[in-house]
This record gives structure tokens, C-alpha cells and sequence, in this order.
């Protein structure tokens, strides 16, 4: 029986997700839980070279600042804060913003580890986790294939913060 009270006392004391490789090298990194997407990894407006900060509108709670997403434009960013989003019955994340044309949406649990989780359109701002045959995920990425999106900012609609 003394065997099951170091199982019992870890289980007890709750789970927290663990920040990506990438930032788990810096203790001083934190983010406060949040069901907003709180994290830019890149934004690459269509034709240019390198990325833009200006992403970072789309951080957080629907604010009104929007940011672009054309054909071959893409966004990548992530839920820290809360640690992932863990799929449930039905859709997970909403995206806040409106899209004349398709973006494919990819999931992952890093920015190297993406699963396409299927096209957005003007009548589908939501993404299903399970379509992309995964069980959580930390990141979100946003390729435009045509016309053009004004995105606002990414929730996630059934994970919550437990702090």
C-alpha cells in the first residue's frame, strides 16, 4: 500500500501542460492562462520575405484590430497560457474575424508538428481538433488559399483555464 501513495499524492496535485521545447528554456517565460490565443509564432503576409509582428493583433481577446490574410499569407500561433486545447464533442476553437475566400488550418502540438484540420470559409469559423486525428493541441496555423480574411482573434470554446 505505500507504493500507491507517491501515485495518489502526484495525482492529487493536478496536471499543468508543459511549455513547448522551444520555450522551456527560459524559466522566466510565462504566460497567464487564458482561453485567447496568446502567443505569435510567425505571420508572413503573401509576398513578403521573412515575417511581421503585426500578427500579435490577433493575441488575445476580439479587440477590433485585424490582421490580413490573403492567398499565400500564413499566421501561427499558439494557446501557452492555457496549455493546449483538449478536444471535446463538437468544435474547439473559433476563430473571431471574417473569411471571403479558404484558409486551410493546420493543429499540432509544436510549430514542426502541424495536421491539416480542414478549410475555413465565410460560413465556417470553427475547427473540429479530432478532424486532424489528434486529442490536444498548442498551436494553430492559418494558410490562405484564396481571396482574402480578417482575423480578429483564435479561442478556444471547451478548454478553460483551471487556475
Amino acid at each position: 500500500m505505500q507504493r500507491a501513495l507517491p501515485i495518489l499524492a502526484v495525482l492529487a496535485g493536478g496536471c499543468k501542460a508543459e511549455l513547448p521545447m522551444q520555450l522551456a528554456q527560459d524559466a522566466s517565460t510565462s504566460f497567464p492562462c487564458t482561453i485567447y490565443a496568446d502567443y505569435l509564432v510567425s505571420y508572413n503576409p503573401a509576398g513578403t520575405e521573412g515575417g511581421s509582428d503585426l500578427g500579435a493583433k490577433t493575441l488575445g481577446a476580439p479587440d477590433g484590430e485585424v490582421v490580413s490574410l490573403a492567398a499565400n499569407s500564413t499566421l501561427t500561433v499558439a494557446f501557452l497560457g492555457l496549455g493546449g486545447i483538449v478536444d471535446q464533442d463538437g468544435n474547439d476553437i473559433l476563430i473571431d474575424g471574417t473569411v471571403a475566400g479558404e484558409l486551410a488550418a493546420y493543429v499540432g502540438s509544436s510549430p514542426d508538428d502541424m495536421v491539416f484540420a480542414g478549410s475555413l470559409s465565410a460560413t465556417t469559423l470553427t475547427i473540429d481538433i479530432s478532424t486532424a486525428l489528434l486529442t490536444s493541441a498548442s498551436y494553430l496555423r492559418l494558410v490562405g488559399l484564396s481571396g482574402d480574411a480578417s482575423i480578429d482573434a483564435f479561442e478556444a470554446v471547451q478548454t478553460t483555464c483551471t487556475d
